[in-house]
């Protein structure tokens, strides 16, 4: 099953992730920057980039999304964060398309050893 992934923001690291997992059959990747503007309609996940102070003042209303996994991304260190408290290490990006892809509200993390520097 494809899951829908909006990637929220405007920062270089968003833009930078819609154009690598772009062409991943697994994925149905979108962008919004305005919450105003943004279709939420089927959205399975959204990765936001938490270093983006912008993005971050949207989190609240991000959050208040019914049924919509909201996933923060951290890139010093290297973290995806399920805002609900979970946390997954992802440090390359096929280990962020992965998580991505299948990423479960009740999961719990896992631990890694690389590093982003694919992205």
């Amino acid at each position: 099953m494809v899951k829908r992934v909006l990637l929220y923001g405007k920062s270089v690291l968003i833009i930078g992730l819609a154009s690598a997992l772009a062409h991943d059959p697994n994925l149905e990747i979108l962008q919004g920057e305005s919450l105003e503007l943004t279709d939420f309609t089927g959205i399975d996940l959204i990765l936001t980039d938490l270093g983006d102070a912008e993005t971050v003042r949207a989190l609240p209303r991000l959050c208040a999304l019914p049924g919509v996994s909201l996933v923060g991304m951290d890139a010093p260190s290297s973290t995806l964060t399920l805002l609900s408290g979970q946390s997954q290490s992802t440090q390359t990006l096929e280990e962020l398309t992965n998580a991505l892809v299948h990423w479960d509200k009740q999961a719990g993390s896992k631990e890694s050893t690389n590093n982003f520097d694919s992205l």
